[in-house]
């Protein structure tokens, strides 16, 4: 009996490993310069099947730096959203790896919101940059994650991940 709930437990992790660990390649570096390998078009359209408050993708952007990222700004009625995945770089690829931190900015009446970032080129918050409502209050808030499980109040890493890859 123990050696079958060994088995079993065995077999239920396979699945979760290989997904926390899954790659896809989004670009490459050709002449110094990161290109992207996906088209602008799939990659918003896996954004906009991964929203779940009516978002639409607007700009599709790889940001090169220490740090490497594929950056997806849209927008709902309520305000500004960007997206970014750290990419990981081997041999020339950029490559999506799904248990790489991603970062999520949501605007409160706010048209533009901009990552703010360390000197390392490390994401660490959001800053509204265009104010869209006479109340005030407008910010931008953000949001980390470092799984696909996990994702974001209003954006689904997994459903993004499968629609890139798919599945």
């Amino acid at each position: 009996m123990k050696k079958i709930m060994i088995y079993l437990s065995v077999l239920l992790t396979i699945p979760f490993s290989l997904l926390a660990q899954q790659s896809i390649k989004v670009g490459e570096i050709q002449n110094g310069n990161l290109v992207l390998t996906i088209s602008e078009s799939n990659l918003m359209s896996a954004y906009n099947f991964a929203a779940q408050d009516g978002q639409i993708a607007t700009q599709v952007e790889l940001v090169d730096g220490a740090k490497k990222y594929l950056v997806i700004k849209g927008n709902n009625q309520d305000g500004s959203r960007v997206f970014a995945d750290e990419l990981i770089l081997e041999n020339g690829i950029l490559m999506i790896q799904t248990d790489k931190p991603k970062h999520y900015c949501s605007g409160i009446c706010c048209a533009s919101c901009k990552f703010l970032k360390e000197i390392t080129g490390e994401i660490v918050g959001c800053d509204c940059q265009l104010a869209n409502c006479s109340e005030g209050g407008a910010r931008c808030d953000h949001s980390m994650s470092s799984g696909v499980t996990q994702g974001f109040h209003d954006f689904s890493l997994q459903q993004f991940y499968n629609h890139l890859s798919g599945n």
